[in-house]
C-alpha cells in the first residue's frame, strides 16, 4: 500500500488489476495443484483414493489430467466457475471432508499458468486505493459464452471500470472458428453503448508487424465498438534493464506526442545491480519526468477517451458540399458547350 501510494504521489492516475493465475494462488499458499503422476503416486488419503478410484472405473488417461485443490469454499467457487468455463465437459469437481478439488481431463504443458479470469475482490481491494481509475488486464478464452461476456461488463460496471487492456495475443472475444464474429459485435456493441463506454485499449505495435498480428480481432473489434478505442504504450522490459530514467520518459514522451499513445503501461524499472530502493526511486523519478512533460505539452493526465469518429459540424459540411457541386459544374463547363438547361438541370440535381 505504501508503493502505491508513493507511485500515486509522482502522478500515477489509474491502477491495473491481473486475472488471477493458478500459479499465483499455488505461490500465496491458497490452493495447490497436481499434475497426471503426481495424482496417481498420492495414497492413502481419502480424497486421493476417491479420485484415483473415478479414474480408474471411467478409464481415464493420467497424462491428460491436472487436479487443483483449495480449503477455501469461496475462492473454490471461483476456481470452479473459471475452469468450467473454459473446458466445458472435461471437469469434475470432488468436495471431500473440508478439501475441495476439480480434475480437469485437459493435458497441458504448465497448468498452473492458466489465467481464471478477474478476481472480484481484487476490483474491490483496488477501488479502495484511491486511483482515477482502474484498468483490469482480460484475457480471451476459446469458450467464451455471451451471458459470461455479460457477466464480466456488470462486474466491471459495479466497479465503475473505463477502460481494459487485453492481455495475451488475442482480444476478448475472438475465434478464429467464428467466420461472422458473433461475439466481437456482440462485445463492440455493449462497450461502446453512449454515456456507458469501456474504452478497450490498443496495444503499441511494433513497426514491423501489423496490428493483427500483435493482438487478433482488435481491427474487427475497433470497427464494432465506433473506434471507441485508445492506445497504450509500454517500455519494453528488456530495454527497461538498460534505460535511465530521463530515457525512458523520453520514451513515454515521444509515444504521445509523437504516436498518439493514451495510456503509459507503467512497468517498474529494474536494473539488475541496483538495489530494490534505487530502482524505485529511478521509477518514481520517470514518473514525475513525464508527468511535467504530459503538461508542458499542453496536456492534461485523466481517464483515457476513445479515439470515435472524427466529424465536421453541419455548417462546414453544406460549404463543403456547395464548393463540390460547384467544382463539378465548372468542370462539366470545360467538356460542354454553354446550354444553361444543363446548368439549370445540374443546379437542381445538385440541391436535391
Amino acid at each position: 500500500e505504501e508503493v502505491l501510494k508513493e507511485l500515486r504521489r509522482a502522478g500515477v492516475n489509474s491502477i491495473a488489476v491481473a486475472e488471477t493465475t493458478i500459479k499465483e494462488l499455488v505461490e500465496e499458499g491458497k490452493a495447490q495443484v497436481y499434475e497426471n503422476s503426481e495424482i496417481k503416486a498420492q495414497k492413502g488419503q481419502e480424497f486421493f483414493n476417491t479420485i484415483n478410484k473415478y479414474v480408474i472405473e471411467n478409464n481415464i488417461t493420467y497424462t491428460d489430467l491436472n487436479l487443483i485443490t483449495t480449503e477455501d469454499p469461496n475462492l473454490f467457487s471461483f476456481i470452479k466457475k473459471s475452469l468450467e468455463n473454459r473446458y466445458k465437459g472435461r471437469t469434475k469437481t470432488f468436495e471431500i471432508r473440508g478439501t475441495n478439488g476439480i480434475l480437469v481431463d485437459y493435458a497441458i504443458a504448465s497448468f498452473s499458468d492458466i489465467s481464471l479470469g478477474i478476481m472480484e475482490e481484487d476490483l474491490a481491494r483496488a477501488s479502495e486505493m484511491n486511483f482515477s481509475n482502474m484498468v483490469p488486464r482480460i484475457q480471451n478464452y476459446r469458450d467464451l459464452t455471451i451471458e459470461e461476456i455479460d457477466e464480466l461488463y456488470n462486474m466491471l460496471k459495479k466497479y465503475k471500470v473505463r477502460t481494459i487492456i487485453f492481455a495475451g495475443n488475442e482480444v476478448l472475444g475472438f475465434d478464429s472458428a467464428d467466420e461472422e464474429y458473433e461475439k466481437l459485435q456482440y462485445i463492440g456493441k455493449k462497450f461502446s453503448e453512449p454515456g456507458q463506454e469501456i474504452i478497450t485499449a490498443i496495444l503499441e505495435k511494433p513497426s514491423d508487424t501489423s496490428l493483427e498480428n500483435v493482438q487478433r480481432g482488435i481491427t474487427k473489434l475497433s470497427e464494432y465498438s465506433n473506434y471507441v478505442n485508445t492506445k497504450v504504450f509500454s517500455v519494453d522490459e528488456a530495454q527497461l534493464a538498460k534505460l535511465s530514467p530521463a530515457a525512458v520518459a523520453d520514451q513515454w514522451g515521444r509515444a504521445i506526442s509523437q504516436r498518439n499513445a493514451r495510456i503509459i503501461y507503467l512497468r517498474p524499472i529494474s536494473i539488475s545491480y541496483k538495489t530494490a530502493e534505487q530502482n524505485f526511486e529511478s521509477t518514481l523519478t520517470a514518473v514525475r519526468e513525464i508527468s511535467s512533460r504530459i503538461e508542458y505539452m499542453g496536456m492534461q493526465k485523466g481517464i483515457a477517451k476513445g479515439f470515435g469518429q472524427v466529424n465536421q459540424n453541419v455548417i462546414v459540411k453544406i460549404a463543403i458540399a456547395i464548393a463540390t457541386f460547384a467544382a463539378g459544374i465548372l468542370i462539366l463547363t470545360y467538356f460542354f458547350k454553354k446550354n444553361w438547361w444543363m446548368y439549370i438541370g445540374l443546379i437542381l440535381g445538385s440541391i436535391l
